[in-house]
């Protein structure tokens, strides 16, 4: 009995990289091609090419707003459905499930409900910003609205990764060593990602994933629906928008502890046994793939 194998595909090599290269007279590392911005500029929100922002802009009502379709119970928006960009979106679509992908400015917004639910909330406050700053600005057009909206969410980011997340990360001590105050913007200093960190140092991620994503009321007690198990909420947008909307999880997010990495389970069974069930042949391996790719980027 034949069975399928895991999906896997090998991230595209810079050219001349990974192999004995006439151009740089050596054997050289492989290194990858980033196709997303370096800099924590809310790329997330907004796309990192110009044609993935304007895809995601309202260039209609010329007030610097982030385009929607829907909108929920209480008339806030939802992110705009995917309809024929090039996005990878693993939505098991069918006459019982005709609801599409949301798009956003990374294309794995859809990936799990947390994370589409953190995609919606910044769409959001991009769109109550621009609100507020055409309120106090009547002369301002549409384009300055969004710019000067979208360094204002790019300084939101940043301001929470440094003040609030690095250092509970690396602890105070770390943080002060590694990284320390701001001394100014320094042109020489490259910001390109490395692969030891993409493909392996920020992969610890990974191990702070629950298995279940809690949904709680205003009270703070689970809703009707109760919690998901994420492997249920993998590329599922519609239970997002008939089970209560962003509201429930972003509570259960921030009301929720990590998981604690444990020597027999560092990624919980539902990243390795359930991952991305209904959208592959095979359901997919979190941890095998980490493994996998750790080993294929970074050899020469």
């Amino acid at each position: 009995m034949k069975f399928p194998c895991i999906e896997f595909e090998r991230s595209a090599a810079v050219c001349g990289s990974g192999e004995t290269s006439l151009i740089f007279n050596q054997v050289t590392y492989r290194e990858q091609v980033n196709l997303i911005t370096s800099f924590i500029d809310a790329s997330n929100v907004y796309g990192s090419s110009e044609v993935d922002a304007l895809d995601l802009r309202d260039l209609f009502s010329d007030h610097g707003l982030l385009r929607f379709d829907i909108v929920s119970g209480n008339q806030k928006p939802y992110l705009p459905f995917e309809k024929d960009s090039l996005m990878d979106c693993r939505r098991n679509r069918s006459i019982d499930n005709p609801i599409r992908c949301f798009l956003s400015g990374d294309f794995r917004a859809n990936e799990q409900l947390g994370l589409t639910a953190m995609h919606t909330l910044w769409f959001r406050e991009h769109n109550r910003i621009a609100g507020k700053l055409l309120e106090m600005n009547a002369d301002w057009d549409g384009e300055r609205i969004y710019q000067e909206t979208r360094k204002i969410i790019g300084a939101m980011m940043q301001h929470i990764t440094y003040k609030h997340w690095l250092p509970l990360i690396l602890g105070q001590d770390g943080y002060n060593r590694w990284i320390g105050d701001y001394k100014g913007y320094d042109s020489n200093v490259n910001p390109s990602m490395s692969n030891e960190f993409a493909t392996a140092a920020f992969r610890f991620g990974h191990t702070l994933i629950n298995p279940r994503l809690e949904r709680l009321g205003n009270d703070f007690k689970s809703i009707p629906s109760g919690p998901i198990l994420l492997h249920e909420a993998f590329f599922a947008p519609e239970r997002m928008l008939s089970e209560g909307g962003i509201d429930p999880l972003l509570r259960g997010l921030f009301a929720s502890p990590l998981k604690k990495p444990l020597s027999n389970q560092l990624l919980n069974n539902e990243l390795t046994e359930k991952l991305f069930h209904r959208s592959t042949d095979v359901a997919l391996d979190l941890a095998a793939m980490n493994i996998q790719r750790d080993m294929g980027t970074t050899s020469p």
